[in-house]
């Protein structure tokens, strides 16, 4: 995408993403959707993955772009 500037090195970023992923938990699923299926909304998704994104130094931004598009930031707190 034209404007977004990323790191120029990931290693750090992708050992804590590695280490979010060993320790988060699976999401329950307590929600009825149609055809007797189940789901987890957004806010369960969010508490459940809290803990392990702060354990991890990790933190996300978003902002809207446009009328429907949604921009998405992964911030590491040690490489930035």
């Amino acid at each position: 995408m034209e404007g977004i500037k990323t790191s120029e090195s990931i290693t750090k970023l992708a050992a804590a993403l590695l280490e979010f992923q060993k320790n988060v938990p699976d999401i329950v699923k307590t929600r009825d959707g149609v055809f007797n299926s189940k789901y987890a909304n957004l806010g369960d998704i969010l508490n459940t993955i809290d803990k392990p994104l702060q354990d991890a130094k990790i933190t996300y931004v978003q902002f809207p772009i446009g009328e429907y598009s949604l921009s998405t930031r992964i911030i590491h707190a040690e490489s930035g």
